[in-house]
Protein backbone atom coordinates (compact mmCIF):
# COMPACT_ATOMS: atom_id res chain seq x y z
CA UNK A 1 0.00 0.00 0.00
CA UNK A 2 1.49 3.51 -1.08
CA UNK A 3 2.04 5.69 1.47
CA UNK A 4 -0.36 8.96 1.66
CA UNK A 5 -0.05 12.03 -0.18
CA UNK A 6 1.89 14.93 1.67
CA UNK A 7 -0.29 17.73 3.50
CA UNK A 8 0.04 20.84 1.12
CA UNK A 9 0.72 23.86 3.28
CA UNK A 10 1.36 27.75 2.84
CA UNK A 11 4.15 28.19 5.34
CA UNK A 12 3.43 32.05 5.87
CA UNK A 13 0.79 31.76 8.25
CA UNK A 14 0.50 30.77 11.76
CA UNK A 15 -3.22 31.03 13.36
CA UNK A 16 -3.63 30.52 16.73
CA UNK A 17 -6.22 31.20 20.09
CA UNK A 18 -6.42 34.78 21.13
CA UNK A 19 -5.06 35.34 25.19
CA UNK A 20 -2.43 32.78 25.53
CA UNK A 21 -0.29 34.53 27.27
CA UNK A 22 -2.83 36.36 30.21
CA UNK A 23 -0.06 35.11 32.71
CA UNK A 24 3.14 36.44 32.92
CA UNK A 25 4.93 33.17 33.19
CA UNK A 26 3.56 30.62 30.66
CA UNK A 27 4.57 26.73 31.54
CA UNK A 28 3.63 24.27 29.15
CA UNK A 29 3.23 20.90 30.11
CA UNK A 30 6.04 18.05 30.35
CA UNK A 31 5.55 15.15 27.36
CA UNK A 32 7.58 12.23 26.48
CA UNK A 33 10.16 13.05 24.09
CA UNK A 34 9.14 11.28 20.88
CA UNK A 35 11.97 8.37 19.35
CA UNK A 36 13.02 9.72 15.56
CA UNK A 37 11.63 8.61 12.86
CA UNK A 38 12.40 7.62 9.60
CA UNK A 39 12.91 10.58 6.98
CA UNK A 40 9.74 9.24 4.76
CA UNK A 41 7.49 9.72 8.17
CA UNK A 42 9.30 13.31 9.00
CA UNK A 43 8.58 14.77 5.93
CA UNK A 44 4.71 15.21 5.58
CA UNK A 45 4.52 18.63 4.73
CA UNK A 46 6.01 20.76 1.93
CA UNK A 47 6.28 24.69 0.88
CA UNK A 48 4.68 26.01 -2.48
CA UNK A 49 6.87 28.05 -3.98
CA UNK A 50 6.34 30.83 -6.58
CA UNK A 51 8.08 33.40 -8.19
CA UNK A 52 7.25 37.15 -8.96
CA UNK A 53 8.84 39.07 -11.31
CA UNK A 54 6.86 42.62 -9.89
CA UNK A 55 3.71 43.25 -7.28
CA UNK A 56 0.30 43.59 -7.76
CA UNK A 57 -3.10 41.48 -8.09
CA UNK A 58 -1.15 38.00 -8.19
CA UNK A 59 1.12 38.80 -5.48
CA UNK A 60 -2.21 39.94 -3.56
CA UNK A 61 -4.42 36.98 -4.32
CA UNK A 62 -1.70 34.70 -2.96
CA UNK A 63 -1.49 36.40 0.71
CA UNK A 64 -5.27 36.45 0.23
CA UNK A 65 -5.52 32.62 -0.66
CA UNK A 66 -3.19 31.87 2.58
CA UNK A 67 -5.08 33.50 5.28
CA UNK A 68 -7.59 31.89 7.44
CA UNK A 69 -10.72 32.41 8.26
CA UNK A 70 -12.23 33.51 10.81
CA UNK A 71 -13.09 36.77 13.12
CA UNK A 72 -9.35 38.08 13.48
CA UNK A 73 -9.07 41.63 15.35
CA UNK A 74 -5.77 41.65 15.94
CA UNK A 75 -2.83 40.44 13.32
CA UNK A 76 1.21 40.71 14.20
CA UNK A 77 3.14 40.54 11.19
CA UNK A 78 6.62 39.43 11.95
CA UNK A 79 9.07 40.53 9.13
CA UNK A 80 12.86 39.90 9.62
CA UNK A 81 14.28 43.87 10.49
CA UNK A 82 17.21 42.30 11.62
CA UNK A 83 20.08 45.34 11.22
CA UNK A 84 20.58 48.62 8.80
CA UNK A 85 22.76 48.57 6.11
CA UNK A 86 26.37 49.02 7.32
CA UNK A 87 28.47 47.61 4.22
CA UNK A 88 27.26 48.50 0.73
CA UNK A 89 28.42 45.22 -0.29
CA UNK A 90 25.19 43.61 1.54
CA UNK A 91 22.48 46.40 0.64
CA UNK A 92 19.48 46.55 2.80
CA UNK A 93 17.30 44.95 0.38
CA UNK A 94 19.62 41.74 0.87
CA UNK A 95 19.22 42.26 4.68
CA UNK A 96 15.65 42.73 5.38
CA UNK A 97 11.92 41.93 4.41
CA UNK A 98 10.58 43.31 1.61
CA UNK A 99 8.51 45.90 2.23
CA UNK A 100 6.74 45.97 -0.64
CA UNK A 101 5.58 42.31 0.45
CA UNK A 102 4.64 43.82 4.32
CA UNK A 103 2.49 46.46 2.33
CA UNK A 104 0.34 43.95 0.44
CA UNK A 105 0.51 42.09 3.02
CA UNK A 106 -1.12 44.68 5.58
CA UNK A 107 -3.40 45.08 2.41
CA UNK A 108 -4.78 41.85 2.16
CA UNK A 109 -5.29 41.52 5.95
CA UNK A 110 -7.56 44.73 5.87
CA UNK A 111 -9.59 43.43 3.17
CA UNK A 112 -10.19 39.89 4.23
CA UNK A 113 -11.13 40.89 7.82
CA UNK A 114 -14.09 43.29 8.32
CA UNK A 115 -13.81 42.97 12.13
CA UNK A 116 -9.74 43.21 12.39
CA UNK A 117 -8.85 46.49 14.84
CA UNK A 118 -5.19 46.55 15.18
CA UNK A 119 -2.29 45.54 12.89
CA UNK A 120 1.26 45.24 14.45
CA UNK A 121 4.32 45.20 12.26
CA UNK A 122 7.13 44.78 14.55
CA UNK A 123 10.36 42.24 15.34
CA UNK A 124 13.19 42.59 17.41
CA UNK A 125 16.40 43.40 15.57
CA UNK A 126 20.11 43.30 16.90
CA UNK A 127 20.79 45.15 20.01
CA UNK A 128 23.01 47.44 17.91
CA UNK A 129 20.91 48.16 15.20
CA UNK A 130 20.00 52.15 14.60
CA UNK A 131 15.91 52.00 14.34
CA UNK A 132 15.59 55.42 12.46
CA UNK A 133 18.19 54.46 9.83
CA UNK A 134 16.44 51.43 9.34
CA UNK A 135 13.52 52.96 8.77
CA UNK A 136 14.75 54.72 6.09
CA UNK A 137 17.09 52.21 4.35
CA UNK A 138 14.29 49.62 4.13
CA UNK A 139 11.30 52.26 2.94
CA UNK A 140 9.26 51.06 6.54
CA UNK A 141 9.02 55.05 6.98
CA UNK A 142 6.79 55.38 3.96
CA UNK A 143 4.60 52.49 5.18
CA UNK A 144 4.34 54.52 8.34
CA UNK A 145 3.42 57.24 7.00
CA UNK A 146 0.94 55.52 4.89
CA UNK A 147 -0.72 53.99 7.38
CA UNK A 148 -0.38 56.54 10.31
CA UNK A 149 -3.85 58.04 9.55
CA UNK A 150 -5.78 55.25 8.78
CA UNK A 151 -8.86 55.35 11.08
CA UNK A 152 -9.47 51.84 11.64
CA UNK A 153 -7.44 49.40 11.75
CA UNK A 154 -5.17 50.68 13.78
CA UNK A 155 -1.56 49.75 11.80
CA UNK A 156 1.53 50.35 13.88
CA UNK A 157 5.25 49.57 13.25
CA UNK A 158 7.22 48.90 16.07
CA UNK A 159 10.87 48.18 17.92
CA UNK A 160 10.48 45.41 20.30
CA UNK A 161 13.73 45.48 21.55
CA UNK A 162 13.77 45.54 25.03
CA UNK A 163 16.70 47.87 25.40
CA UNK A 164 19.37 49.50 23.03
CA UNK A 165 23.09 49.86 22.35
CA UNK A 166 25.11 52.05 20.39
CA UNK A 167 29.39 51.56 19.89
CA UNK A 168 31.47 53.70 21.06
CA UNK A 169 35.04 53.59 20.65
CA UNK A 170 34.90 49.60 19.66
CA UNK A 171 32.83 49.52 22.33
CA UNK A 172 28.61 48.74 22.55
CA UNK A 173 27.47 50.85 25.93
CA UNK A 174 23.72 51.57 26.70
CA UNK A 175 21.82 53.93 24.38
CA UNK A 176 19.96 56.06 26.43
CA UNK A 177 18.67 58.66 23.68
CA UNK A 178 14.52 59.12 23.56
CA UNK A 179 12.80 56.55 21.63
CA UNK A 180 9.43 55.11 21.53
CA UNK A 181 10.07 51.22 21.17
CA UNK A 182 9.52 47.82 23.55
CA UNK A 183 6.79 46.05 23.64
CA UNK A 184 4.04 47.99 25.33
CA UNK A 185 2.12 44.72 26.62
CA UNK A 186 5.48 44.11 27.83
CA UNK A 187 6.77 40.52 27.94
CA UNK A 188 5.85 37.10 29.31
CA UNK A 189 8.18 34.19 30.46
CA UNK A 190 7.88 31.18 28.49
CA UNK A 191 9.46 28.31 30.60
CA UNK A 192 9.32 24.98 28.10
CA UNK A 193 11.65 22.81 30.98
CA UNK A 194 12.51 19.45 29.36
CA UNK A 195 10.70 20.17 26.29
CA UNK A 196 12.89 22.50 24.83
CA UNK A 197 15.13 20.92 22.15
CA UNK A 198 17.98 22.34 23.84
CA UNK A 199 17.48 19.90 26.84
CA UNK A 200 19.67 17.27 25.47
CA UNK A 201 22.51 19.59 25.34
CA UNK A 202 22.48 21.12 28.77
CA UNK A 203 24.99 19.71 30.68
CA UNK A 204 27.73 21.52 30.39
CA UNK A 205 25.37 24.80 30.65
CA UNK A 206 28.55 26.35 32.36
CA UNK A 207 29.83 27.50 28.56
CA UNK A 208 26.24 28.36 27.05
CA UNK A 209 27.00 31.98 24.94
CA UNK A 210 25.37 34.37 23.22
CA UNK A 211 27.77 37.17 21.58
CA UNK A 212 27.73 40.48 23.29
CA UNK A 213 25.45 39.55 26.12
CA UNK A 214 25.93 38.34 29.47
CA UNK A 215 27.13 34.44 29.93
CA UNK A 216 25.74 34.93 33.47
CA UNK A 217 22.44 36.34 32.12
CA UNK A 218 22.55 33.61 29.54
CA UNK A 219 22.93 30.79 32.38
CA UNK A 220 20.17 31.82 34.66
CA UNK A 221 17.70 30.95 32.09
CA UNK A 222 18.83 27.87 30.82
CA UNK A 223 20.30 24.49 32.55
CA UNK A 224 19.10 21.19 32.43
CA UNK A 225 15.53 20.64 33.07
CA UNK A 226 14.60 24.18 32.59
CA UNK A 227 14.45 26.56 30.01
CA UNK A 228 12.92 29.97 29.83
CA UNK A 229 12.94 32.51 26.85
CA UNK A 230 11.68 35.96 27.15
CA UNK A 231 9.00 36.66 24.37
CA UNK A 232 6.79 39.78 22.96
CA UNK A 233 3.27 39.62 24.48
CA UNK A 234 1.74 41.09 21.69
CA UNK A 235 3.10 38.25 19.60
CA UNK A 236 1.61 35.86 22.10
CA UNK A 237 -2.09 37.37 22.62
CA UNK A 238 -2.59 38.29 19.15
CA UNK A 239 -5.51 36.68 17.14
CA UNK A 240 -3.23 35.89 13.85
CA UNK A 241 0.78 36.11 13.72
CA UNK A 242 1.88 36.05 9.97
CA UNK A 243 5.44 35.21 9.39
CA UNK A 244 7.31 37.18 6.55
CA UNK A 245 10.68 36.25 6.43
CA UNK A 246 13.69 36.68 4.73
CA UNK A 247 15.35 33.95 2.88
CA UNK A 248 19.17 34.65 2.90
CA UNK A 249 22.47 32.90 3.69
CA UNK A 250 22.80 33.02 7.35
CA UNK A 251 26.76 32.55 9.65
CA UNK A 252 25.32 29.76 12.11
CA UNK A 253 22.66 28.26 10.87
CA UNK A 254 23.49 28.17 6.75
CA UNK A 255 20.17 29.88 5.74
CA UNK A 256 17.44 31.98 7.08
CA UNK A 257 13.72 31.36 6.56
CA UNK A 258 10.94 31.15 8.59
CA UNK A 259 11.95 29.21 11.57
CA UNK A 260 15.25 31.15 12.22
CA UNK A 261 12.83 34.57 12.03
CA UNK A 262 11.23 33.25 14.84
CA UNK A 263 14.23 34.22 17.15
CA UNK A 264 13.12 37.98 16.43
CA UNK A 265 9.94 37.07 19.42
CA UNK A 266 12.95 37.15 22.07
CA UNK A 267 12.95 40.25 23.39
CA UNK A 268 16.24 39.67 25.46
CA UNK A 269 18.15 37.62 23.25
CA UNK A 270 20.94 36.89 26.26
CA UNK A 271 17.88 33.90 27.15
CA UNK A 272 18.44 32.45 23.53
CA UNK A 273 21.86 30.17 23.47
CA UNK A 274 23.64 30.30 20.02
CA UNK A 275 26.83 28.35 20.87
CA UNK A 276 28.95 26.64 23.64
CA UNK A 277 32.16 28.36 24.00
CA UNK A 278 35.38 26.88 23.06
CA UNK A 279 36.75 24.21 20.07
CA UNK A 280 34.69 21.10 19.27
CA UNK A 281 37.37 18.83 21.48
CA UNK A 282 36.58 20.79 24.45
CA UNK A 283 33.12 20.10 24.19
CA UNK A 284 32.60 23.22 22.50
CA UNK A 285 30.97 24.78 19.36
CA UNK A 286 32.13 27.94 19.02
CA UNK A 287 34.09 27.70 16.11
CA UNK A 288 34.86 24.92 13.43
CA UNK A 289 37.43 22.28 14.05
CA UNK A 290 39.78 23.67 11.39
CA UNK A 291 39.91 27.38 12.91
CA UNK A 292 42.82 29.00 12.92
CA UNK A 293 44.51 30.15 16.43
CA UNK A 294 44.67 33.38 15.96
CA UNK A 295 40.68 33.31 15.07
CA UNK A 296 40.21 32.16 18.76
CA UNK A 297 42.42 34.31 20.26
CA UNK A 298 40.83 37.38 19.08
CA UNK A 299 37.58 36.06 19.99
CA UNK A 300 38.87 35.73 23.81
CA UNK A 301 40.21 39.03 23.72
CA UNK A 302 37.16 40.56 22.72
CA UNK A 303 35.30 39.23 24.97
Amino acid sequence: MSPPPPTRRRAIVYSGPAGTARDRVLRTKPRARRATRGCQDKVDAFCQIRSIQKPGNELASIISAALPGGAVRSVVIKPNWVCHETDPDFPIQALVTSTTLLDATIESCIRRYPSLESVLVADVPLQSCDWLLLTQQAGIDTLIAKYRDLPSPRVAFRDLRIQRVKMAEGYMIPDRSPGDFGDPLGYSDVILDQQSFLDPVSRGAASFRVSDYSPEETQSSHREGFHRYRISRSLLECDLFINVAKMKTHQKAGMTGALKNLVGMNGNKAYLVHYKAGRHAAGGDEFPPDIPWPIVLQSRVRH
